[in-house]
């Protein structure tokens, strides 16, 4: 996060890149300890969470983008505010 400055990256990549760091280490010190086959179901199971929740902003993003465009979010607001709501109520 400090060299984003220098390096010009998104924020999400080094952290991507950590989190396959961190898990490649985990796994390597349960194989080096003799517990290999608790490995394998637990990555199973943080790649099928990471997998849901991925395809599950995937798809939200797209139907809020789809929206946006359309300017679905704007009618709504001018609706609200012609029938009376201020702005701290719409909030």
């Amino acid at each position: 996060m400090i060299a984003k400055e220098f390096t010009h990256l998104r924020k999400s990549k080094p952290v991507i890149l950590a989190a396959g760091v961190i898990w490649a280490i985990i796994g390597w010190q349960y194989t080096s300890a003799g517990f290999p086959e608790e490995v394998q179901p637990s990555v199973q199971y943080f790649l099928i969470e990471f997998s849901e929740l991925f395809l599950f902003l995937l798809a939200a993003m797209t139907y809020v983008n789809a929206m946006s465009e359309r300017n679905v979010f704007e009618a709504l607001r001018s609706r609200l505010v012609s029938m009376g709501f201020s702005y701290r109520k719409l909030f």
